[in-house]
């Protein structure tokens, strides 16, 4: 009875130990004429029951795990996103100085160039001040590059899809490269107490130019830092349209923006392009052509509106000859103004032949409105034909033995067949046919669209349903293990109570 009463201690205390651990105390060994059949039913049951209850603990085991490695990857994605988010808002500060440093230097170096230019090829205090002022912006701005680069770096590791995916190291990968390209092209600027003159003799002439002016004209190149706006201060560049963007397989960069403003402002892009292409263009021949043409006042570059007038008529093709670049630099100038306008003028050839296309909505109307009117006219003729019959009917009743009616009748019948040409061109025109294939096409794409919009409303909505019902039913899965477990423990604990007694 010891051990028996040591049994009912060990099941009594089984939900510390495990549901079944009353099978650990051998009652068949020691009582083996008492109650076999309750024994071997017992051990069947207890068996059943802890292989589901093993399954169970598996699927339940299971499912914390994934949970628990979404909610990782959850808090993962959110700290990347957050790194992402911040790096961006520290480009976009980055980039605003970037511009702002590198043209307000390209402006202050031209304006230092004229100062120099007007001095008769002598620097004074304040060209001097000018000149050090432009190399304090210019080695902030090229240290400035050099952190947006290593930012944009950053970036573009931590937007691996997954951390095995190889990405090459910042010396080599594409990041690099444009850093040095930019650092060397915005590195140009000529220091203070730097003086040197260029003599060249070449096309009968003598070409003088500064040192301070060739860095002035090649520091207008920095006009190309303004395209970094496009990143940051367009809708088309938003946290929402990058999200858009990655959905659809593409990047929210600044030619994505450019793209989208030329697809619906152009205008907004091409106007300020010509009117900038026109004063780097101005300004940069102005440089190289005013030393070399003094000697000929109907060549005189000393007034900036005579290089720009050359630069307008060179980008639109037109090319009157009353003034023309003499200097090989300045006839290279004019042949990159010539490729660069052609460009401009297509852009803008194209952008008037979208502006008076019409959109499906007006091409609809204006065809509808022609119908209307073709209608209006075939009933017209046919009204007009319709009397001619009556005037003729009634002509040869009352005038049939008239010597001229033939002659009458001629040129009636040929009224007659023009009235009913017309009346069957407009009817033909006035018939409302069914749509072509191109508006049928149309229709059909935007009916389609707005269901798959719907369609995939709806697919998120019972992807969510899917995911709540998983969950309940995991909950009711769990809920139901410890119901069955505690009917089945009060049933061993009433069949050895019934087994003692």
């Amino acid at each position: 009875m010891a051990a028996i009463r040591a049994g009912l201690l060990n099941q009594g205390l089984g939900q510390f130990h495990g549901l079944n651990y009353y099978k650990n105390i051998n009652y068949q060994g020691r009582y083996p004429n008492q109650d076999g059949g309750f024994e071997s039913q017992s051990e069947s049951d207890s068996d059943d029951s802890s292989e589901g209850s093993r399954i169970v603990q598996r699927q339940s085991q299971n499912y914390a795990e994934n949970i628990a490695s979404l909610e990782k990857r959850r808090i993962l994605m959110a700290k990347k996103n957050e790194f992402i988010e911040k790096t961006e808002k520290t480009l976009k500060i980055l980039d605003t100085f970037i511009v702002l440093l590198g043209i307000s230097g390209t402006i202050a170096a031209n304006i230092e160039s004229e100062m120099y230019y007007r001095n008769n090829n002598s620097d004074n205090d304040y060209s001097t001040h000018i000149r050090g002022s432009v190399s304090i912006t210019t080695i902030i701005l090229l240290v400035m590059i050099a952190v947006h680069a290593s930012l944009d770096y950053k970036i573009t590791k931590e937007k691996r899809e997954a951390p095995e995916e190889d990405v090459p190291d910042f010396f080599f990968s594409h990041n690099f490269w444009i850093m040095i390209v930019e650092l060397i092209l915005n590195a140009v600027h000529c220091p203070p107490w730097v003086h040197k003159v260029f003599v060249s003799e070449q096309l009968g002439g003598t070409l003088t130019v500064s040192i301070n002016e060739v860095c002035a004209a090649i520091m207008l190149l920095r006009v190309y830092l303004l395209v970094k706006l496009f990143r940051y201060y367009t809708k088309w560049t938003s946290s929402h349209s990058k999200k858009i963007c990655e959905t659809y397989g593409a990047q929210a960069n600044w030619l994505f923006s450019v793209k989208s403003i030329l697809k619906i402002q152009p205008f907004y892009i091409l106007i300020p392009l010509i009117l900038i292409s026109i004063i780097i263009f101005s300004v940069s021949t102005r440089i190289f052509e005013r030393h070399f043409a003094l000697s000929n006042s109907s060549q005189d570059y000393s007034y900036i509106w005579n290089s720009a007038w050359l630069v307008m008529l060179t980008m639109t093709t037109v090319g009157y000859g009353d003034f023309f670049p003499r200097t090989h630099i300045g006839r290279f100038i004019i042949v990159l103004s010539c490729i660069w306008g052609i460009f401009i003028i297509s852009m803008m050839i194209v952008t008037l032949s979208n502006f008076i296309l019409f959109t499906n909505e007006e091409d609809r109307s204006f065809e509808y409105i022609k119908k209307v009117k073709a209608l209006k006219a075939s009933k017209r003729f046919a009204r007009l034909y319709v009397k001619k019959q009556l005037e003729q009917y009634l002509y040869y009743r009352k005038c049939k033995h008239d010597p001229n009616i033939n002659l009458v009748m001629e040129e009636m019948n040929l009224l007659i067949k023009f009235y009913i040409k017309k009346f069957k061109d407009y009817r033909h025109d006035a018939l409302f046919s069914d749509l072509s294939a191109a508006e049928m096409l149309t229709v059909l794409n935007e009916r389609i669209s707005m269901q798959i919009f719907t369609i995939r409303k709806h697919l998120n909505l019972a992807l969510k349903i899917h995911e709540n019902l998983h969950v309940a039913i995991v909950s009711q899965n769990k809920i139901k293990e410890n119901l069955d477990s505690s009917i089945k423990h009060i049933q061993d604990l009433r069949r050895i109570t019934n087994f003692i007694s």
